[in-house]
């Protein structure tokens, strides 16, 4: 017999006569991934009934986001780079019950299943059935005042399942779920580079960002969370389980079929490691050899990275979440012969994967995103905050010298060549995820969302746009500063780099990247027969787009709230109000709704993502939060995928 626990918290209810009243019941903790049900209740509570996830971060700051998100207590183990599944998909659940309109002094006594499970109790009283089976029916039953039972039959536990999986488009990189708090004390903000300074910044900063996953850059606020999120909300009957392995860096090839190399995150972690054999198999290299007497000759040989690697790859850890047995090594496969890439990261070649010795669950959604990295995507969008004009001030015979190397330092990509890697190369990953998809995951293709990957600059730059986004990268400015002090020539006039997009290098990025890869990308979703979700949905507000340099009408007109300043000391004479720096360093909110820079300055990412070692020094994993998408961009996307 199912046990009923009383909760001492009392239901006000209207007046009404005895027998017009309805049942009611919810799933104590409907959001699955949280381990407590009062992370729940709190989560529940502090979302506005039937509200967007943008309306709901509306209502949020960074203060509430740090009392609000359990990041902590998650089903998520970090130094497994796995999910608890016994805890994740736990079959049974508590269920609240209430009866709503009865008269003041009514009692009710309870049935489950045609059994009475309780004496007449106060109808003000919520009870709790424990261990209900989801996805199987039930009957819930009241009589009340010892009157005929009034029954709703046919109820039910339903499930969701979300997978997510992805790059830095999907973790949410940019929006930790602590964001960094700047200390009271110290207010001032005297040199350009303070945050580089020893002693947390010269003790400006007082408590760390923290992140659901610190090593992938992880966060409960990313899209695909979000979106979960909001699912289980809303349902008070439904019990959705999330996990995401998306991670920061992430690509098709180093990341989703072999475990990613150099993942951003510099906090300890027993799964990240330099490994002989990597997860999802090693790359290979041609070495010559040459023996005694023998002419040399080329030979593939397997290349073992002395670069940090996550223990699993995205596919395996998929496997292992989905597999309701154990899994083993044993599998593997290859599409087509290994390829040089854009980058350091080779494409295609043999992969392995692990095998099920069960069944596999069955998702009922996969969000992704996948492609950015691969062809260079927040490196392109760099390349544009080093024009030409960096390097003013510098001697003729180095300023060349001096762009090169501050393309190289800050990870930069040209656009013409991502955009033919892309053009040439997106419909084949894509395959090779699809037959994944289909032969090992078991996944339908309808319940696959890939993200379109956004144009997050104004095509037509608005006044005062470029110098906006100068003033806001004086954290990029400082970094490069510090990273070429030991180079020749550039040690004294590194000093003089300036970080800005101008308007006609975001038309080529847009011509030359942007529009090929959004192209390939929905040509390929539609192949597919997946869903596509376009990122640039989360751009939109009614005050127009958010972008790089966005502000709100108000503030381009002359009156700027704080949420639209960019910079952190007055670094020029221009005297309009979006040119003004913050007052002071702790007026800086990460998650003002208003904001309209779609994408984190590198200012932005200093003041949201700082964390410091044990010596107080600066880590350099602030500088991904650049160049990418604020929390209020992945509401909007979050919020996109139920109008698909």
């Amino acid at each position: 017999m199912k046990r009923f626990i009383v909760i001492a918290a009392m239901i006000v209810s209207p007046v009404m006569s005895a027998y017009a009243g309805t049942i009611d019941w919810m799933v104590a903790n409907g959001f699955q991934q949280f381990k407590h049900e009062e992370d729940f209740k709190a989560l529940k509570d502090a979302w506005p009934k039937g509200a967007t996830a943008e309306a709901f971060l509306a209502t949020q700051d960074a203060q509430k986001l740090r009392e609000l998100l359990p990041f902590n207590d998650t089903w998520w183990e970090r130094d497994k780079g796995l999910y608890n599944k016994t805890g994740l998909f736990k079959p049974t659940h508590d269920v609240l019950v209430n009866y709503k309109g009865a008269a003041d002094g009514s009692t009710c006594a309870w049935s489950f299943n045609g059994k009475g499970v309780t004496d007449p109790t106060p109808c003000t009283t919520q009870f709790r059935i424990e261990d209900v089976q989801e996805n199987k029916t039930f009957d819930l039953s009241v009589s009340i005042d010892n009157g005929p039972p009034e029954t709703l039959a046919a109820q039910k536990i339903s499930t969701s399942l979300i997978v997510g999986l992805g790059d830095s488009f999907a973790s949410g990189e940019g929006n930790p779920d602590f964001a960094a708090v700047t200390s009271p004390q110290h207010l001032s903000v005297n040199t350009r580079d303070w945050f580089l300074q020893p002693s947390r910044g010269n003790r400006r900063f007082v408590e760390d960002a923290q992140w659901w996953d610190v090593t992938c850059h992880r966060s409960l606020l990313s899209w695909q969370s979000l979106y979960a999120m909001k699912m289980a909300v809303a349902d008070p009957h439904k019990v959705v389980r999330f996990a995401s392995f998306s991670c920061s860096g992430g690509e098709v090839y180093d990341g989703f079929f072999r475990a990613q190399l150099a993942p951003p995150g510099t906090g300890d972690s027993s799964r990240v490691g330099v490994k002989f054999d990597r997860d999802g198999g090693n790359t290979t290299e041609i070495v010559e050899v040459r023996e005694e007497k023998r002419p040399a000759k080329n030979v593939e040989m397997q290349n073992f990275s002395k670069k940090r690697q996550l223990n699993k790859s995205q596919l395996n850890a998929t496997i292992d979440l989905l597999c309701n047995g154990d899994t083993s090594p044993g599998l593997s496969y290859s599409f087509r012969p290994q390829r040089s890439g854009l980058r350091s990261s080779p494409y295609y070649g043999l992969f392995k994967y692990d095998k099920c010795s069960g069944q596999m669950r069955k998702p009922d959604q996969v969000l992704m995103s996948f492609g950015g990295n691969d062809f260079g995507f927040s490196g392109v969008v760099a390349w544009g905050l080093v024009p030409k004009t960096a390097v003013r001030g510098l001697l003729k015979p180095i300023r060349s010298i001096g762009l090169s190397v501050a393309r190289e330092v800050l990870g930069t990509v040209k656009p013409v060549p991502a955009g033919v890697m892309a053009t040439n190369n997106m419909g084949l990953m894509y395959d090779d995820l699809a037959w994944t998809f289909d032969n090992v995951l078991k996944v339908k293709r309808e319940s696959v969302h890939e993200l379109v990957y956004p144009n997050p600059l104004p095509y037509d730059f608005p006044t005062h746009c470029s110098a906006r986004m100068e003033v806001g990268n004086v954290a990029m400015a400082s970094y490069f500063v510090d990273q070429t002090k030991n180079i020749l020539f550039l040690n004294e006039r590194a000093r003089y780099f300036i970080f800005r997009v101008e308007q006609s290098d975001a038309r080529i990025i847009k011509k030359d990247f942007i529009d090929p890869l959004q192209a390939s990308q929905r040509a390929s979703i539609k192949k597919l027969g997946w869903t596509h979700l376009e990122a640039q949905t989360g751009f939109m507000t009614s005050n127009g787009m958010r972008s790089m340099c966005g502000v709100a009408p108000e503030c381009q007109k002359g009156f700027c709230e704080v949420a639209d300043l960019a910079g952190w000391a007055k670094e020029k004479s221009e005297n309009h109000a979006s040119m003004q720096p913050i007052a002071d360093i702790s007026e800086w909110e990460s998650y003002a709704p208003t904001r309209m820079r779609g994408l984190r300055t590198s200012n932005d990412a200093v003041l949201s993502l700082a964390s410091f070692d044990s010596n107080g020094k600066l880590r350099k994993d602030w500088l991904n939060g650049s160049v990418h998408p604020v929390a209020q961009v992945h509401a909007g996307i979050a919020d996109a995928i139920d109008k698909k």
